[in-house]
């Protein structure tokens, strides 16, 4: 998972997002939190049908269950490069909600692109400021 949170990183700060390719400008998200690769790499997972058990068989296994969790990960389900994947990527870093508050977004599933993916997926993830000594 390490190595994949580096790729999902490297996305971002080689300036591949929103559109997939490099253009010579300045990356939108040069500098991406923690939260932005969980979310992304969350929403990778690939549910799994069984897990094989050998000589014992498959056993059959539901979402977010201890055998899968979240599945596997598939980055060509979650970056958006034109001519390889069938998705694309709208994120949202660093925006901050206050207690008591709320936040909205308007997202467009534009799908002129090559967009073939026929489901709109939201990953939520927060960093929680560090406890107090003492």
């Amino acid at each position: 998972v390490s190595g994949t949170a580096l790729l999902v990183r490297q996305y971002f700060v080689d300036g591949y997002y929103p559109t997939g390719a490099r253009d010579g400008t300045a990356p939108l998200v040069s500098n991406p939190t923690g939260a932005l690769i969980k979310a992304v790499i969350m929403n990778s997972g690939q549910w799994l049908t069984g897990v094989d058990n050998g000589a014992a068989g498959v056993t059959p296994v539901a979402p977010y269950d201890n055998a899968q969790n979240f599945g596997r990960l598939s980055l060509q389900d979650a970056l958006y490069l034109p001519g390889r994947t069938n998705m694309q990527i709208t994120a949202f870093d660093r925006r901050a909600v206050e207690d008591g508050t709320s936040v909205s977004e308007t997202v467009v599933v534009d799908k002129s692109d090559g967009c073939a993916y026929d489901k709109l997926v939201v990953t939520l993830v927060w960093t929680e400021p560090g406890s107090q000594p003492g």
